[in-house]
């Protein structure tokens, strides 16, 4: 019989230390780095909150701003956008004529709106106690959405 010597690599062999041991990552040995399409990425998004945040704050100013005015007495805006007009809502002040009631009061400037709606704004407008009103004395009214011109 004849033998072979067939080589081989033996297989390296651990202490009995490197058996035991845990391969952990190294901390921060490398800094984040983004490419250009991460750092495009990065500038959208803060460019996007920062416009989301600004019309946040401009519509929340311009309805305390709308509010404020219609509180004021004098003009509420309501606005429109696209195809639909722009309007306003005016306020007159008006002096009630004998035989005059404040429901044919609100049928003539309402306008074609809901004859109690127009009463009840009437009644806050001018702080009334109740609906009834003498000749001669002064009220604020509503006259209805007018078209602005522009």
């Amino acid at each position: 019989m004849s033998s072979y010597a067939l080589p081989y690599q033996a297989a390296p062999r651990l202490n009995q230390w490197e058996s035991h041991r845990t391969i952990q990552p190294m901390a921060s040995a490398v800094p984040l780095r983004l490419t250009a399409r991460g750092r495009l990425v990065v500038r959208l998004l803060v460019l996007a909150s920062l416009l989301t945040l600004t019309l946040s704050v401009a519509t929340f100013s311009h309805s305390l701003i709308a509010g404020a005015l219609a509180e004021d007495g004098s003009t509420a805006g309501i606005s429109g956008s696209g195809n639909r007009a722009v309007s306003t809502l005016t306020y007159e002040e008006i002096v009630v004529l004998p035989g005059e009631t404040l429901w044919s009061i609100a049928r003539h400037v309402g306008s074609g709106a809901d004859v109690r709606s127009v009463v009840d704004s009437i009644v806050e407008l001018n702080h009334l106690d109740s609906a009834g009103v003498v000749a001669g004395e002064r009220l604020i009214v509503p006259m209805g959405p007018r078209p602005i011109s522009q």
